[in-house]
């Protein structure tokens, strides 16, 4: 979903995790460049924010809730691979292969 849809089509309680344009030109992905139109934006009254999650206010309770079985992150895992396969893995992966989403590589 990209910005511009949210803010063209949907609704104002909206929330993106993730920005992603499949169709934004290559020279744009490759700058990290993120094409908004602010005057649409702006005429909603809509709200940007940004930052990193917040990762150590969730973190032990996740390590608590896995050794308790009450979560099984394991689901998310692609690909187990040994070290040795890492350079592979890793080209895979950032050239966005199908079904390559994460990668745990092992001694």
């Amino acid at each position: 979903m990209t910005v511009n849809a949210v803010v063209y089509h949907e609704p104002y309680d909206t929330g993106v995790e993730e920005i992603d344009d499949p169709h934004a030109p290559e020279q744009v992905e490759e700058q990290g460049v993120l094409e908004i139109n602010f005057a649409e934006l702006f005429s909603k009254g809509l709200q940007v924010g940004t930052g990193q999650t917040p990762v150590k206010q969730y973190n032990r309770r996740l390590r608590d809730m896995i050794i308790e079985g009450r979560a099984e992150p394991s689901f998310l895992i692609s690909h187990r691979e040994s070290l040795q396969d890492a350079p592979e893995m890793y080209e895979r992966f950032d050239e966005h292969e199908e079904g390559v989403t994460k990668v745990l590589l092992s001694a």
